[in-house]
């Protein structure tokens, strides 16, 4: 299947390679290949799959994934917009939803053109002391600070912050700091861009700039940013990587149902081996090898993988053959298979959740269990929403796990207990920034020459440090925006107010010419 695959593959790319925009993300023991062509994790320049782990090693546990948006009118109409392939159709096109209808302005054409945009957080932190030390806000650390590069400064000021208004886009799109408030992006008054992860890929879509080679059917009116993000440290968030679903109902339709879903066709090295499974308990798919060999592929001890859905509670999960046809579009993501009847467990009850048992224990329904014949997989993971009106928009996270500690049934109890640890992360300390290009929890440590008091505070907190050297404190709030920046020359106190916050958990970053450290602090 994936020999045919890649060969429809070749034949279509001869023409659309030269329009193709990618970028790799391989910031940890990830490598990932992202194109805005409406299907990420796909090599198309090779064309093979693309997400490698071990990076660098040449195997691949993900031949491609999508991102599926469903909705259904008040009376019945079904709009849908799903990923495309290059040169074989797409609902899924480059830039912001435009009012006015302006995708085929040569203006419009020139400025989404691309729309991928790549950055790491040791650039923009880099960017900002060198803004800082420049325009006399800091003397900390100026004596090493490195003017930004000519190709560091382009990604920094060319940061899809603003639409055109005159093109009927939006006026605020990627999140920016705005360090004089003054509504607009302008990193000559030191603005710069807000990122997750240690590196990250940023794109915006839409579904309306043309009609739906895939679907056929109606768009839905969406705009679409995906923030894929990755954190480099030492333990297995080392083999993840992120992703930041925003969509935004653009248009005029009001829906009174509607589904997002995230398709993976998930090849673990050889892909006629594979199996799948649902763990609704954890917002968790699964996938992993039948056996305890990957022929061809990472041989004995093959990995297993998996996607977290982290902010929404998964409404189905289950697997399908064919890509469907565009009036089984909304059976599958409404938890059916395709002809729109029920999954059925082995007791013969309905359910949403196909293969919702653990593997590992022989008396849960699982493919182990019931014998089913490895080969290729493919499975969507569905998140309902009901009601999505005009104006409204939806925030979803997801996480893609690796593990490979022991056999395929030891890993795919890995991928289990990990999407128990990633939420734990992604709802602690995910928005922790990354210092010098890592990130870790031992950055959070207790630090005998710098004092917090009092934490928890109901407001004035105090930092002293036992020398007079001074120092930078930047405050983010756990949405990752940064609230505060601060600093103080030739002292060794300085008064923190975050009376006009939130409660909450607040992250702070301490920088003098020695070292940085981050803490929390709690304001009650």
């Amino acid at each position: 299947m994936k020999i045919f695959s890649t060969l429809i593959f070749f034949l279509s790319l001869n023409v659309a390679l030269s329009q193709i925009n990618y970028r790799i993300l391989d910031q940890n023991n990830t490598s990932v290949f992202l194109s805005n062509e409406g299907t990420v994790f796909t090599d198309f320049i090779t064309p093979s799959a693309g997400y490698e782990v071990p990076n660098g090693s040449g195997l691949n546990t993900i031949y491609s994934t999508q991102f599926w948006f469903a909705g259904k009118e008040i009376d019945g109409t079904i709009h849908s917009s799903l990923g495309g392939y290059p040169g074989n159709g797409t609902d899924i096109f480059k830039g912001p939803f435009s009012t006015t209808n302006s995708y085929t302005d040569p203006s419009y054409q020139t400025a989404w053109g691309v729309s991928m945009w790549d950055i790491c957080q040791v650039d923009i932190d880099n960017f900002i002391l060198w803004w800082e030390c420049m325009n006399g806000q800091s003397t900390v650390g100026c004596e090493n600070v490195i003017a930004p590069t000519a190709e560091i400064l382009e990604k920094i000021y060319t940061w899809p912050a603003h639409g055109d208004l005159n093109q009927g886009e939006s006026y605020f799109l990627a999140p920016f700091f705005d360090r004089n408030q003054d509504g607009v992006y302008n990193p000559t008054d030191g603005d710069y861009p807000i990122i997750k992860g240690c590196c990250a890929v940023y794109m915006i879509q839409n579904d309306a700039a043309a009609a739906h080679s895939v679907s056929i059917g109606p768009a839905i009116g969406i705009e679409t940013h995906y923030m894929f993000y990755q954190y480099s440290n030492w333990d297995y968030i080392n083999d993840v990587t992120f992703v930041d679903v925003l969509t935004i109902n653009k248009g005029t339709t009001n829906y009174t149902e509607f589904s997002t879903g995230i398709v993976m066709d998930a090849d673990i090295g050889n892909y006629a081996d594979d199996y799948t499974g649902c763990d609704s308990t954890n917002n968790l798919m699964l996938f992993y090898n039948a056996d305890n060999n990957d022929e061809t592929g990472y041989s004995l001890n093959p990995p297993a993988i998996g996607v977290v859905s982290l902010e929404n509670n998964m409404s189905s999960c289950a697997p399908f053959i064919l890509y469907p046809s565009s009036n089984e579009i909304w059976n599958l993501m409404d938890g059916k298979k395709t002809d729109g009847t029920d999954w059925q467990n082995p007791s013969g009850i309905p359910t949403n959740y196909v293969y919702s048992g653990n593997p590992n224990n022989p008396l849960e329904w699982s493919e182990i269990s019931v014998i089913s014949p490895p080969g290729d997989r493919k499975s969507i993971m569905t998140n309902k929403h009901m009601f999505f009106n005009s104006g409204d928009s939806i925030f979803e996270s997801y996480a893609i796990l690796y593990a490979r500690n022991g056999t395929n049934l030891q890993n795919a109890q890995a991928i289990i207990d990990y999407s128990i640890s990633v939420k734990q992360f992604y709802n602690t300390v995910s928005n922790l920034p990354c210092i010098n290009g890592t990130f870790g929890l031992e950055e959070i440590v207790e630090n005998n020459a710098i004092s917090i008091y009092p934490n928890p505070t109901s407001g004035i907190f105090k930092i002293a440090q036992k020398s007079d050297i001074g120092f930078t404190t930047e405050i983010y709030d756990y949405s990752g925006n940064l609230i505060i920046s601060k600093s103080i020359l030739n002292s060794s106190e300085m008064y923190v107010d975050l009376s006009k916050y939130g409660r909450g958990l607040y992250i702070l970053k301490i920088t003098n010419e020695i070292e940085s450290f981050v803490e929390r602090i709690v304001l009650e």
